[in-house]
């Protein structure tokens, strides 16, 4: 069973870390109605270093499709609903700190989520953030703030290395507690509209720096040394609004 879910990462991540936030602006909707977006990464730039034995492997790029998304139903002033990230589920909420429909110079919403992520194994997984944007005619500008922990898989390739089974090839990888500071920058297009919705395109940015990481929990952990602390990743994603 944990092979199963070794390769079912594996083949999903290729090599990069799962961003742990992504672009989103700070606009909560009114009560009674909805906000949704989902969001897609496919390539990423985190440069690591690996010593292992008499050799050194490096990398500094690389490409995966990560995607996530988040539906959410108002309450008035704040938003409950639930979220996904590629192998992370779980419910979220989000408060309007300021609301621009409401005379606000930006939108600020404060938002927590908590799940399970059930890739190379079941860990809980926890954020929490802060979404600022502004809304200037067809324009959205947006700066995200995020804290959050999971067990992450780091994977760098070893041609020395016996591959493992099937068409994967030869590396070295660990699972480990990461702490995390993401601070997800993006520009928002609107590109719809109805009478009832407003969808925008959100083209943006997801850098992050390591705060803190547990122990390799790995068995045996062949690889405990891993320089590898920040990356960020580019982005595409699309926002659901009430007009």
């Amino acid at each position: 069973m944990r092979s199963f879910f070794w390769v079912l990462s594996l083949s999903t991540l290729l090599g990069g870390c799962l961003p742990a936030a992504f672009p989103r602006s700070g606009e909560v909707a009114p009560k009674g109605d909805f906000s949704a977006e989902v969001s897609l990464q496919a390539v990423a730039f985190e440069p690591q270093r690996v010593p292992v034995e008499h050799r050194t492997l490096t990398s500094k790029v690389a490409f995966f499709p990560a995607i996530g998304g988040a539906v959410r139903g108002s309450l008035g002033q704040c938003e409950v609903g639930g979220f996904y990230a590629l192998t992370r589920i779980g419910p979220e909420a989000r408060c309007g700190l300021l609301l621009e429909r409401r005379g606000a110079p930006l939108s600020v919403a404060l938002s927590g989520s908590g799940g399970i992520d059930y890739g190379a194994h079941f860990g809980a997984y926890g954020r929490l953030g802060l979404d600022v944007s502004r809304h200037a005619g067809p324009i959205t500008a947006i700066f995200d703030a995020y804290v959050s922990t999971a067990d992450e898989i780091r994977y760098i390739g070893d041609p020395a290395n016996p591959p493992i089974e099937g068409p994967f090839p030869a590396h070295q990888s660990i699972l480990r507690r990461e702490i995390r500071l993401t601070l997800p920058v993006g520009i928002g297009f609107d590109v719809a509209k109805n009478e009832t919705r407003r969808f925008s395109l959100v083209v943006g940015t997801t850098p992050y720096f390591l705060l803190a990481k547990g122990a390799c929990k790995d068995d045996p952990c062949k690889t405990p040394i891993w320089d590898g602390d920040r990356g960020a990743g580019i982005t595409l994603g699309l926002e659901v609004h009430p007009r």
